[in-house]
């Protein structure tokens, strides 16, 4: 597991870099993923977290 608290611009770059030198292990990161631009073949595998209201009943727990 890499720890990659970074925001998506900086996450795909990094994933994707890390990816061509053969490196499989899976990302892992914060809010700053929560993204429509972020790279997801780059971190298929991945996890991030995000805010969480208890209330909040619409949204739904995925994998990358």
């Amino acid at each position: 597991m890499i720890y990659l608290p970074d925001y998506y611009n900086v996450v795909n770059l990094a994933a994707k870099q890390a990816r061509e030198k053969g490196i499989k292990a899976p990302f892992m990161g914060g809010d700053g993923w929560d993204s429509s631009d972020l790279d997801l073949k780059a971190v298929d595998g991945g996890f991030f977290t995000n805010h969480y209201f208890a209330k909040d009943r619409g949204r739904k727990f995925r994998t990358l």
